[in-house]
C-alpha cells in the first residue's frame, strides 16, 4: 500500500492515519479490539451516535463516488456502479442499527468513537468540494477512494456488530466483502491510469 500513500497529500494521508491506527493518548479515537466480553447489549446514545456516523460515511463515499463519476466519463460506470453498491450499504446498517436498537444484535462500544467518524466525514466532505467545483485528476482521485476502502478493509467496520444469528453473519460477512471487493476493483482501476500515463 505504501506506493498509494506516497501520492496522496497530507489531508489523505491523515484520513488514512486515523482510520488505521488507535490514538494512545490523551483519549483515544478508536478504542482497540476488545474481547467479546467488551461488546454490550445495551443501546446507549452513545452507541447509536456512532452508528448514525457510520451510516452517514456510507452515504458520504456514495456522494464522493457519484461526483467522481460526472467528472470522469471513462470510468462513469465503474464509480456509479460503486456508488450505488455504498448507498446499499448504509441502509444496511440503518437496518442492523434498529436490530441493535431492539436488542437483537449486540454493538462493540469500543471499536469505534463518533469523533473518529466525524473527522473522515469532514474530510470526505472537503473531497466532494474539490471534485464538484476543483479539477482533481483521474489518478489522484483513484488514490484517494483506493486508500479510503484500504482503511475500511483493515479497521474491518462492520466488526462493530456481534451476533449469533448466522443470517446476520451472513449480512456482516457480505458487507466485509464487498468493501474488498470495492479496494480490488479501484486498485485495479488505479494500476491501469498509472501505466496509461495519467497524472
Amino acid at each position: 500500500m505504501n506506493h498509494f500513500i506516497a501520492t496522496l497529500n497530507w489531508e489523505n494521508q491523515f484520513l488514512l492515519h486515523i482510520f488505521c491506527y488507535s490514538y494512545k493518548k490523551p483519549e483515544p479515537l478508536f478504542g482497540t479490539a476488545q474481547p467479546n466480553h467488551g461488546v454490550s447489549s445495551m443501546f446507549t446514545p452513545q452507541i447509536e451516535s456512532v452508528l448514525v456516523k457510520m451510516a452517514e460515511l456510507e452515504k458520504a463515499v456514495s456522494r464522493l463516488y457519484e461526483l467522481y463519476a460526472k467528472r470522469f466519463p471513462s470510468h462513469e460506470g465503474m464509480w456509479t456502479a460503486l456508488s450505488k453498491e455504498e448507498t446499499e450499504h448504509a441502509t444496511w446498517i440503518c437496518k442492523l442499527t434498529e436490530h441493535a436498537r431492539q436488542g437483537k444484535l449486540d454493538v462493540d462500544p469500543n471499536r469505534f468513537k463518533a469523533e473518529a467518524v466525524q473527522m473522515v466525514l469532514d474530510s470526505l466532505a472537503r473531497h466532494s468540494d474539490q471534485a464538484e467545483t476543483g479539477n482533481p485528476s483521474l489518478l489522484s482521485c483513484l488514490s484517494i477512494a483506493v486508500n479510503l476502502e484500504n482503511a475500511l478493509l483493515e479497521k474491518d467496520v462492520f466488526k462493530i456488530f456481534e451476533s449469533d444469528s448466522a443470517e446476520m453473519k451472513d449480512v456482516l460477512n457480505r458487507l466485509a466483502g464487498a468493501t474488498g471487493n470495492h479496494q480490488r476493483t479501484i486498485k485495479q482501476a488505479w494500476l491501469a491510469a498509472k501505466e496509461n500515463g495519467h497524472a
